[in-house]
């Protein structure tokens, strides 16, 4: 089988670059018979993708992978593959027998074809996301919905909306969960860095990188711990709505306790992670859930929405709240910090859950995926 993937998404941070770039890397391991061509559509950052394309190469069972990289801008290939729709996938990949689409674009094809998706956020919650997201985001599920001959849906929750939202079979969907990324895994905590915020005790969040991770109510419960002196680190950039984002802080009672961190590393993260009193992610809707994942593999306890996928990737070994209820989150928060018995069996019970979602495992489920669109 000649299978094609767009993976024009590695070259840009979030959960889907790295739900792409780690799903190729193993399903280029573990497949020594089908052969691979990767889609790529990229006009300043080609040089990444020749860059990434020649370590994979070093990985590949066999010679089975190609690439086929054009310089062609984003706003160009969403307006080619989802609007006009004039040309097939295949002028730019050659004959294949699958393609497996992005979250961006959704081209026609001659093939079968495969889509994942990662959640249904921007239809959900259309006021909490950016209005050209919104309309290229509802463009593209309407073409998932008529095109697509099988769904990969990254948690039983965005299986669930796929069917009550878009009224897509079930049997048309296929829960295939992600994984700890695995350059994360990787990284070795950056601790002479930490050590130079001298920071004291604290809570960490990445409720800053868009109005969808709640930063208003979790300023609200910070200001009902009781702890006076613990501080709440955010990690991340705002995506949009930044001003409106950053005059919550100044707002706060208490921005003299806040510390944000822009940009951090992976290595910075993880020692963020692992010094941190707990972690909160009081987000109104999630698709998987990456930092959640990325806390607990650190043993840093997690007070998290109860809403979404998160309690299907944080199992038992979270907190729990409403992210529409301050009280309730800083509830949670206070037993934490109060508890440190129940810090520890959270910490220890974590090594447990995290051992349920493996790449090679992802990558499997995949390849059988597209082994059933095809027949």
């Amino acid at each position: 089988m000649k299978i094609g993937i767009d993976i024009s998404q590695i070259v840009y941070p979030g959960g889907v670059g790295v739900y792409t770039k780690n799903l190729i890397s193993h399903l280029v391991k573990i497949d020594g018979q089908d052969q691979y061509v990767f889609f790529a559509a990229s006009l300043r950052k080609k040089q990444l993708l020749e860059t990434w394309f020649s370590q994979l190469k070093k990985k590949a069972t066999k010679t089975n992978v190609q690439s086929r990289f054009f310089p062609l801008p984003p706003v160009l290939t969403q307006l080619l593959f989802n609007q006009l729709r004039f040309t097939r996938i295949e002028i730019f990949t050659g004959k294949i027998d699958l393609f497996h689409t992005s979250d961006w674009t959704e081209p026609k094809t001659n093939c079968s074809k495969v889509t994942t998706v990662h959640d249904l956020a921007p239809l959900i919650y259309p006021h909490l996301h950016h209005p050209k997201i919104v309309k290229v985001f509802s463009q593209k599920l309407a073409l998932v919905k008529r095109e697509s001959d099988f769904i990969i849906a990254v948690s039983k929750s965005t299986k669930k909306d796929l069917v009550n939202k878009l009224g897509i079979k079930s049997e048309k969907i296929k829960v295939i969960y992600e994984a700890l990324d695995d350059d994360f895994k990787k990284a070795e905590p950056d601790i002479s860095w930490f050590k130079s915020l001298d920071l004291g005790n604290f809570i960490v969040s990445d409720a800053i990188k868009n109005p969808r991770k709640n930063l208003k109510n979790l300023l609200r419960a910070f200001e009902k711990v009781k702890n006076k002196k613990i501080k709440l680190v955010l990690v991340g950039q705002p995506l949009w709505q930044q001003k409106e984002l950053e005059a919550l802080l100044e707002k706060s009672v208490f921005k003299n306790r806040i510390v944000k961190l822009d940009r951090v590393s992976l290595a910075q993260l993880k020692a963020l992670y692992q010094k941190a009193k707990l972690a909160v992610f009081p987000s109104f809707y999630e698709g998987f859930g990456l930092p959640l994942l990325e806390a607990l593999s650190c043993g840093c306890p997690v007070v998290c929405s109860d809403n979404s996928s998160f309690p299907e990737i944080g199992g038992k070994e979270a907190l729990y709240c409403s992210p529409n209820k301050p009280n309730q989150i800083a509830q949670k928060i206070n037993q934490l910090i109060e508890n440190p018995d129940l810090r520890l069996e959270l910490k220890q019970a974590a090594k447990k859950q995290i051992k349920k979602f493996s790449w090679q495992k992802t990558a499997k489920e995949t390849l059988e995926a597209y082994q059933e669109a095809v027949r």
